[in-house]
């Protein structure tokens, strides 16, 4: 099963040739390492906005080449989904930590259910999680 859940952040860094994070998933099974759907969501959220607008053809094709590559990880990568048992978490979570963004209690609410830890640079959210484990890979 899936032992880390890359949070949105580590895979943003990762897409931008982050060494350091490369290095630590190149020490693990690649079947031990996932992203949640919530996570591809957020990813094309960002670039979306970028590619909509009028803009000078070069930042275009920045624009492009980053969607392209942000798809290209995405379909190589083990996606995990927000299904009804992670809802049912996830709903919990809302109650309890209300102050949390949407999309931090459902990438929780997924590692809950798996027992993963997440990747992630926002440990100070993500640690207000009761038996979550979280670990920033990016910040040494």
């Amino acid at each position: 099963m899936f032992a880390f859940i890359l949070d949105t952040d580590h895979v943003s860094l990762l897409l931008r040739g982050q060494e350091d994070i490369a290095q630590r998933l190149s020490t693990y099974l690649p079947m031990s390492i996932a992203v949640t759907v919530v996570t591809a969501q957020e990813l094309l959220d960002g670039w979306l906005p970028l590619l909509k607008r009028s803009q000078p053809v070069e930042r275009a094709v920045w624009a492009y080449a980053g969607f392209r590559r942000t798809l290209e990880f995405l379909c190589d990568a083990h996606l995990l989904d927000f299904d009804e048992q992670v809802a049912e978490t996830f709903e919990q979570l809302r109650g309890k930590y209300p102050r949390l963004g949407t999309n931090d209690l459902r990438i929780a609410a997924i590692a809950l259910r798996l027992g993963a830890t997440v990747i992630t640079r926002n440990v100070r959210h993500f640690s207000q999680v009761e038996g979550l484990k979280v670990e920033n890979w990016a910040d040494g």
